[in-house]
Formats: structure tokens, C-alpha cells, sequence
């Protein structure tokens, strides 16, 4: 089962929490679990609820985790990181 992880800037920093952001940095396996779940688009191209997201993910196997996490993490870098300047 393929699972489309759809990241934009509006809905990461929405959605995401600093806890949640924290967990990432820390490696956590539950909470990328649970942050992946808010990004889950389901084959009609619309997001799905969270906890239908958080039992796609649930099923991946390490590999596919793997790999959607590095997926989010490209997408979401530069979504999270306040400007050089400080400027907002």
C-alpha cells in the first residue's frame, strides 16, 4: 500500500505542535508516527482525519517509515525555520 504524504507550509505550522517539532528532533518513532498522520492524503486527493492517517502509518513497514520520514523532513525543513534575520 503506497501513502501519499502531502506537506505544505500552512498545514505544518497549523498542525505541528513545538512538542511534537521537539519529538522529531529527538528521534521519537510515536511521534512521527503522529505528525505523519496530520499529512496522509487518502486516493482522492483530500487529507485524511488524523486517526485514519495515524492507522495508514501504523501499517507501514520500517522501510516505507523510513522513507516517508525523510520525504516529510525535506518538504517541512525549511516550512519550520524562522528567517535568518529574524524578521517574521
Amino acid at each position: 500500500m503506497k501513502i501519499e504524504i502531502r506537506v505544505n507550509e500552512e498545514r505544518l505550522s497549523e498542525l505541528v505542535t513545538v512538542d511534537e517539532l521537539i519529538g522529531l528532533e529527538e528521534g521519537k518513532i510515536k511521534t512521527m508516527r503522529d505528525v505523519l498522520a496530520k499529512f496522509v492524503v487518502g486516493e482522492n486527493g483530500n487529507f485524511l482525519e488524523e486517526e485514519e492517517g495515524r492507522k495508514a502509518i501504523g501499517r507501514m513497514t520500517i522501510a516505507q517509515l523510513k522513507e516517508s520520514s525523510l520525504q516529510f523532513a525535506r518538504m517541512a525543513e525549511g516550512a519550520a525555520v524562522p528567517p535568518e534575520n529574524g524578521a517574521a
